[in-house]
């Protein structure tokens, strides 16, 4: 039941950009970046690969929320999710709604990720946030930024004391203008 909770508890960051009035009242584009753990651990109940229910606890779910995020996309949003594992082991799959259907971006995603869980390893989420944060989070946009962290656990990398959970608190902590 933990696990299911840690799931519920995906953290979604965002910030706003200087906001533009748009032509014709639409909405401004929004710029999704979502982290997602191919670990193995999210596989199985409890993150112990030695208990193997066979169910996919946590993958499928997280899987099918990531194609809930696209489906409610509208055709100017951008998207990049970054794949992540060990050390430096990353897959960035970036794109824009108007790109693909939901069947075409959903057998896309799912294919990438399926092949990288297959491979055993920490979860290593610092690399792929100040990836992230550095490439793909646009804090002088003219829209919406959301940042998605889908992840079973914490980091068990870096060990260092310059975890994620340090960069999440100096990420949030930043003063914005407005």
């Amino acid at each position: 039941m933990r696990r299911i909770l840690q799931l519920l508890c995906i953290c979604v960051f965002f910030s706003v950009g200087k906001i533009y009035a748009q032509p014709n009242d639409s909405r401004m584009s929004y710029n999704n970046v979502i982290l997602f753990d191919c670990t193995r651990s999210m596989l199985y109940e409890d993150g112990d690969t030695q208990k193997s229910t066979g169910d996919h606890f946590l993958w499928q779910p997280a899987k099918d929320y990531v194609v809930e995020i696209y489906k409610e996309m509208e055709p100017q949003d951008i998207y990049t999710i970054i794949l992540f594992q060990g050390n430096n082991t990353e897959q960035v799959i970036p794109g824009k709604k108007s790109d693909k259907s939901v069947e075409e971006f959903k057998a896309d995603f799912e294919a990438k990720a399926n092949k990288m869980i297959k491979k055993s390893s920490k979860t290593c989420i610092s690399s792929p946030w100040d990836n992230a944060i550095e490439h793909y989070f646009h804090r002088d946009s003219k829209g919406l930024n959301f940042f998605y962290v889908l992840t079973d656990g914490n980091e068990n990398c870096n060990m260092s004391g310059h975890s994620v959970t340090s960069r999440i608190k100096q990420f949030c902590d930043v003063k914005r203008e407005f």
